[in-house]
C-alpha cells in the first residue's frame, strides 16, 4: 500500500509538472496586458517610450490618448485593430463589447468602445471594472487601471504639427522607403524599410527581417517587440499591393537582404502562459515556444523539438513626428 501510494504521489507529481510546461494547459494571452502593448510602449523603468495609434494631447495624463478620424467606422476600424485576431466581441446598440479576462480566464472587466456624446468626440473607448493586473507592464506602471481612456476625435480638431519633421517624414519615411538607422534606440539598426508611413491615427512602421535564423538561447529577445505589433507587420505587408512593391523595392537594394519567402515563424515578447507567441507573416498564424519544455507548440498540439526549426527575428521601429526631429521608439 505504501509503495501504491509513493508510485501514485509521484505519477501526479509528473503530471502536474507536464501540465505547467504545457502552454496548451494555460495558453492564453492577458488581455489587458495586450490591450496596453497595441495602445503604447514603455522602458524598463515603466516610462511611456510612444503611442501605438493617435498622441497624448493632455501633458497632464499620460494616459489620456487622442486619435483623429473621420466618422465612428474609422473608430471602429483602429479599436479592432488593437484586439487580438481571435476575439469575440458583444454588440449592443451601436456599441462594441470585449470582456476581458487574464491568462487564467478570471474576469479583467470589459473594454467598450461607444459613440460619443459631444462633438469633440465622434466615439469613446472605456473600461467598465477594474481589471486585476498580475504581470509587466502593470507590474512597472500599476496606474494604467485606472486611467486608460481614448477619445476618437474629429479630423478637424487635430492639431497641425507643419514642421522640419512631417517634411522628412514625406521625404524620406515614405512607403517602401529604405532607410539606414545609425543608432540603436533598442530594436536594432542597420537597413530598415518603411511599410507603414505615419498617419495622425497610427505610428509609422518600420521593419528589418532577418535572413538568418536563431536557436531559442541566440536570439536577442530584448529586441523583440509584441505579437500584436507583429500582427500589424503582417497586415501592413499584405494590403493592397505593398507586398509586391516593397519586395520590388527591396529587390533594387543591395543593403536590404530580406528572406525571399516570409513564410516563417518569429519571436514575440508577449506570452500566453509560460510559452511565448510566434507569428507567421505569410499568413499571420500563431505558434507557441515554450523555452522550459524547449518545444513549439502548434494549437494541434503537434510537437517537434526546437533543433529542428530555428526561429526567425523580425526588428521593428515605430517612429512619429516629435517637433523638428522624428521620434523612434
Amino acid at each position: 500500500m505504501k509503495k501504491y501510494l509513493l508510485w501514485l504521489f509521484g505519477m501526479t507529481m509528473m503530471l502536474t509538472a507536464c501540465n505547467q510546461n504545457n502552454p496548451e494547459q494555460n495558453a492564453k494571452v492577458d488581455d489587458y496586458s495586450y490591450l496596453i502593448e497595441s495602445l503604447m510602449r514603455f522602458d524598463d523603468n515603466g516610462e511611456i517610450t510612444g503611442y501605438m495609434i493617435g498622441d497624448n494631447l493632455n501633458e497632464a495624463d499620460p494616459l489620456d490618448i487622442s486619435v483623429p478620424v473621420e466618422n465612428y467606422d474609422e473608430a471602429i476600424r483602429v479599436f479592432r485593430s488593437l484586439l487580438p485576431m481571435d476575439v469575440t466581441l458583444k454588440q449592443e446598440g451601436t456599441s462594441l463589447i470585449w470582456a476581458m479576462t487574464d491568462s487564467l480566464g478570471n474576469d479583467e472587466g470589459e473594454l467598450i468602445l461607444e459613440e460619443g456624446s459631444t462633438e469633440d468626440s465622434i466615439a469613446v473607448m472605456r473600461f467598465k471594472g477594474r481589471p486585476r493586473i498580475d504581470k509587466a507592464p502593470a507590474r512597472i506602471a500599476p496606474n494604467l487601471s485606472n486611467g486608460v481612456k481614448c477619445t476618437f476625435i474629429p479630423e478637424s480638431a487635430w492639431p497641425e504639427n507643419a514642421g522640419a519633421a512631417e517634411e522628412i517624414l514625406n521625404e524620406q519615411y515614405y512607403l517602401g522607403a529604405v532607410v539606414k538607422k545609425e543608432k540603436d534606440e533598442g530594436f536594432g539598426s542597420g537597413w530598415f524599410v518603411v511599410i507603414a508611413p505615419w498617419t495622425p491615427q497610427e505610428c509609422g512602421l518600420m521593419v528589418k527581417i532577418e535572413q538568418d535564423s536563431y536557436y531559442y538561447n541566440d536570439i536577442p529577445k530584448k529586441k523583440c517587440s509584441s505579437a500584436n505589433t507583429l500582427h500589424r507587420v503582417y497586415r501592413e505587408l499584405h494590403k493592397g499591393s505593398n507586398y509586391h512593391d516593397i519586395f520590388e523595392v527591396i529587390g533594387q537594394q543591395e543593403e536590404v537582404n530580406w528572406p525571399i519567402t516570409l513564410n516563417g515563424s518569429y519571436l514575440s515578447k508577449t506570452t500566453k502562459g509560460s510559452a511565448y507567441i510566434l507569428v507567421n507573416l505569410e499568413n499571420n498564424s500563431e505558434k507557441y515556444y515554450n523555452p522550459d519544455a524547449g518545444r513549439y507548440i502548434d494549437k494541434a498540439p503537434a510537437r517537434m523539438p526546437a533543433a529542428s526549426d530555428k526561429m526567425r527575428m523580425i526588428y521593428c521601429y515605430c517612429f512619429k513626428p516629435n517637433g523638428d526631429k522624428i521620434k523612434f521608439w
